[in-house]
């Protein structure tokens, strides 16, 4: 048989058996609950290939989470996906609610001290990058990890294209709630950063570093508080296990999301009190 026909006619099965199984087995949203029909997302060999390599190196876009969301969220809710874009500020990277101008210090960066150099995130927490990370962290769909991962790895070669870290940390949880929880969810979201279909394919990452802090003691939940109150609950609740791993590092933490800042800010002052040369902070998202 002609190869070209039977690729075709491979094909067309393909996409029968497909449409045939999306009817019977249809998807539900993660934001609106509604039951859809899954699009094509990102092939595992577009994942490898050259377009894929390009696709990353630009900024976090609708077009790239909706296609990696797509048995996730449904393609209208998935267009409530909002990437972090300039002008924002050079130092917190929040997102200026006016949408003219150039990228520059915020007032709070202005008059508090910060520890961290440069902080930025995938997008605005917010509708659909809001009910993935929740699906992740609360409904146990681990398989968000995948494609949080590599909106991750977006952002890291956007905006550290010329300015590479050595280590890569993930915000640890405390015992209990990691064993309530049963993984770290930032830690799930990073970890395919030492892939070889990663490493091969882009310029040298980073390495994961998973166990260089450590949270020594159980502290509240930070949703309904105060910038204050969240900056004393922070405040002594990490320690490095591994000092000598992070002397003269420039370090990337990452988080799931920014809000005060008052997790990063302790978790940087501690690492850069113990002989980290530089800290930066990679979030999923930055609240408003």
């Amino acid at each position: 048989m002609n190869p070209d026909v039977s690729g075709a006619t491979h094909r067309g099965i393909v996409r029968i058996w497909n449409a045939f199984k999306g009817a019977l087995f249809p998807l539900t949203c993660l934001m609106c609950g509604q039951f859809y029909l899954q699009r094509p997302g990102l092939s595992k060999s577009f994942q490898r290939g050259a377009v894929f390599n390009e696709l990353i190196k630009k900024p976090p876009s609708v077009f790239l989470f909706s296609r990696l969301m797509t048995s996730y969220v449904c393609p209208v809710c998935a267009q409530q996906f909002t990437p972090i874009e300039s002008p924002c500020c050079t130092c917190c990277g929040i997102m200026f609610k006016s949408r003219e101008g150039v990228d520059h210090l915020c007032g709070e960066c202005l008059n508090s001290k910060q520890f961290f150099g440069m902080a930025r995130a995938v997008g605005v927490y917010d509708q659909a990058l809001m009910a993935v990370i929740h699906g992740l962290k609360y409904g146990e769909k681990v398989g968000l990890a995948t494609p949080l991962s590599i909106l991750l790895l977006s952002a890291y070669q956007y905006f550290w294209h010329d300015r590479p870290m050595d280590l890569v940390v993930p915000v640890p949880l405390y015992g209990r709630r990691l064993r309530k929880r049963g993984f770290n969810q930032v830690y799930l979201a990073i970890r395919h950063w030492e892939d070889q279909k990663w490493q091969g394919a882009l310029p040298a990452l980073p390495m994961v570093a998973r166990e260089v802090l450590r949270r020594k003691r159980s502290t509240p939940p930070q949703t309904g508080l105060g910038r204050r109150e969240r900056m004393q609950n922070m405040k002594d609740a990490f320690e490095l296990s591994a000092s000598h791993a992070i002397i003269k590092k420039r370090i990337l933490l990452v988080d799931d999301v920014y809000t005060t800042g008052a997790t990063v800010r302790e978790c940087a002052r501690i690492l850069l009190k113990e002989g980290a040369e530089a800290v930066d902070i990679l979030t999923l998202a930055r609240a408003m």
